[in-house]
């Protein structure tokens, strides 16, 4: 076990500095010179020499690489061009909602998805089957932000059970912040969760199939141990493939919720930072969110080899 973790962390280690590496490049394949971006189209030639000094962009470019990976290990990304305050700074303090934002679409697809499923795959081919995997294959087809929208009007304009804007932090009150995060965490839920039914049912009709599952039912065994304890049990690497996934697809669909949802998350914070050239705050939140990602991708990893000793050999 202990050889499988340091190959993942080796692994780990990798995608950090390729991820860093894309991120620092980031500022020289974009098109024109970024100080001249920053200061708009009546700066001087003077003044963009300056801010090119300033920001070290005059250097040579190894050297400007160096210097950026020996900052970037101590958590160091530069300054924000817009906000004037460490990139570390910012992003730390736009981290709570986002990360509220995705733990609680994680549950909503996941409580939803898997009992959604097994009940799809007992009932298999009769119409609750055919009307879960009808639900399913909507919600898989259904673009985030028409979901969000429809959720808006439905609950926030018409009937005024939930704001459509806005964030309380959780120092101000837990009950609020989950008002405020309820219909985000729905528009980005609902339709992992149809993804997460479809996998296990799909799974779970596999597995009921197998020769062990049968010779349980012929000894007498309750089908509620069969599918807990046979089933579902065998199941479980591959819903938590798709669980994985689906936690990555919801980082990524953050960025248009929290827009729609006026969230003062890390996903506002990069939208507005490309508006404006922000190089920093991009720079920094590639690296933050390619890292949290690649952490994800390692932590299934290793839940691979605790349920499946056999994935620590291969």
């Amino acid at each position: 076990m202990g050889a499988y973790i340091a190959r993942r962390l080796i692994g780990l280690a990798a995608i950090l500095v390729v991820v860093g590496f894309m991120a620092f490049l980031l500022v020289h394949l974009t098109p024109g010179d970024p100080a001249a971006i920053m200061l708009g189209p009546e700066a001087t030639s003077q003044d963009i020499a300056r801010l090119r000094g300033e920001l070290g962009l005059d250097s040579p470019l190894h050297v400007q690489l160096c210097t950026w990976f020996l900052r970037a290990l101590h958590g160091d990304f530069g300054k924000s061009y817009y906000y004037g305050t460490a990139v570390s700074r910012e992003f730390l303090g736009r981290l709570e909602p986002t990360l509220l934002l995705t733990a609680l679409a994680v549950i909503v697809a996941v409580v939803t998805g898997i009992p959604l499923g097994i009940l799809a795959a007992l009932r298999h081919n009769s119409i609750i089957d055919q009307a879960s995997m009808t639900l399913a294959v909507v919600g898989v087809s259904m673009p985030q932000f028409w979901l969000a929208l429809n959720l808006i009007l439905l609950f926030s304009v018409r009937y005024g059970w939930l704001p459509a804007t806005g964030y309380t932090f959780v120092r101000d009150g837990i009950c609020s912040t989950l008002r405020y995060l309820a219909l985000p965490a729905l528009a980005l839920g609902l339709g992992q969760a149809a993804l997460i039914a479809r996998m296990t049912r799909a799974s779970l009709l596999e597995v009921m199939r197998s020769d062990y599952v049968r010779t349980a039912r012929a000894k007498g065994v309750r089908q509620c141990r069969v599918i807990l304890l046979h089933a579902l049990r065998n199941t479980a690497v591959d819903i938590l493939t798709i669980v994985g996934l689906s936690i990555i697809i919801c980082i990524s669909g953050v960025f248009v919720i929290e827009i729609l949802f006026s969230l003062p998350g890390v996903g506002r914070l990069v939208v507005g930072a490309v508006r404006r050239r922000d190089f920093p705050v991009i720079q920094g939140a590639l690296v933050y969110i390619g890292g949290f990602i690649a952490l994800v991708n390692l932590a299934v990893d290793l839940l691979y080899a605790w349920m499946d000793p056999r994935v620590r050999l291969s």
